[in-house]
């Protein structure tokens, strides 16, 4: 059986971060109105793909 680990999620984790810091920045476009819904979903996605990370890395601290 192979076991996947995740090694150096440093860098990914700083890339979620600064795309987040980009979407608050568009928030503050007075543009943004058209494309709310876009940025609110891929907010969303942002944050599910830190939490998941998180978590497996949490969860493999334990196992392996």
């Amino acid at each position: 059986m192979k076991i996947y680990k995740l090694h150096n999620v440093e860098r990914i984790m700083e890339s979620i971060e600064q795309h987040g810091f980009q979407i608050q920045t568009i928030y503050t476009s007075p543009y943004v109105r058209p494309f709310l819904i876009n940025i609110l979903d891929w907010e969303k996605r942002l944050c599910s793909i830190a939490e998941v990370i998180e978590e497996w890395v949490k969860c493999q601290k334990n196992y392996i």
